[in-house]
């Protein structure tokens, strides 16, 4: 799994969640994830400084196409819809937090496809 988030407490926290069941990468850069070649699903924030996670997932779909990604933010997903086009998905909220995030991971890699937001 890509980690994306440009805080540093919240990918440790995410790692430390995804840690047991998925072998995790961190990055803090919207540039690093897009030229990762070697990832199954990628989970990004929606707000970083020098992009966002819609950009993230546009430019990673660009790529390979079959890689799927949740966006997760502090938005809801109804707010991010209007801003994602037509590209596929998912978005978990922040709020709901890290167990939800958790097993919407674990379903998406069972069914081998994002879904739609």
């Amino acid at each position: 799994l890509l980690l994306v988030d440009d805080e540093p407490d919240v990918l440790e926290m995410l790692a430390h969640v995804l840690g047991d069941d998925f072998d995790v990468v961190k990055t803090g850069s919207a540039e690093a994830a897009i030229a990762n070649p070697s990832i199954a699903l990628a989970i990004v924030d929606y707000m970083m400084p020098k992009s966002n996670g819609v950009a993230v997932a546009k430019a990673i779909a660009e790529r390979r196409k079959e890689v799927p990604v949740i966006l997760f933010s502090a938005y809801l997903a109804s707010e991010i819809k209007g801003w994602s086009g037509d590209l596929s998905m998912r978005v978990i909220c922040k709020a709901d937090g890290p167990e939800e995030l958790l097993r919407a991971v674990h379903e998406m890699l069972e069914v081998g496809s994002a879904g739609e937001i």
